[in-house]
């Protein structure tokens, strides 16, 4: 059987608690599989900047593997640079197993995203 994980970014998504947040969300053959936060800022002027790279995203073990890294941009940023800037960070996120248990997928099974 084919696999297909896809992501969709919904940027500036005004939530049920009064706040705005920017939301990714993961899709296995069309079924959300996982809904995550992005950072979102006001000082933005849409609330967000790509400053936050995701890259390097797969399936496995079922466990969503991501390849954070934050990136300053513009010469005002240059004067304030902090510890983070830069930083590369792998992160890993569990996924229930019921939720892909439907879809028969053995444990060490590798799936990149489109």
């Amino acid at each position: 059987m084919e696999y297909k994980l896809t992501r969709n970014i919904k940027h500036a998504k005004h939530c049920k608690d009064g706040k705005d947040r920017n939301i990714l969300q993961y899709f296995l053959n069309d079924v959300l599989i996982l809904e995550q936060k992005y950072p979102f800022d006001t000082d933005y002027d849409k609330g967000y900047e790509y400053r936050t790279d995701i890259r390097d995203e797969y399936l496995l073990n079922f466990k969503l593997y991501q390849t954070r890294q934050y990136e300053p941009s513009g010469s005002w940023w240059r004067c304030f640079k902090n510890k983070q800037d830069g930083k590369v960070r792998l992160v890993k996120y569990p996924i229930f197993k019921k939720v892909l248990e439907q879809f028969n997928i053995p444990k060490d099974f590798f799936i990149n995203i489109i």
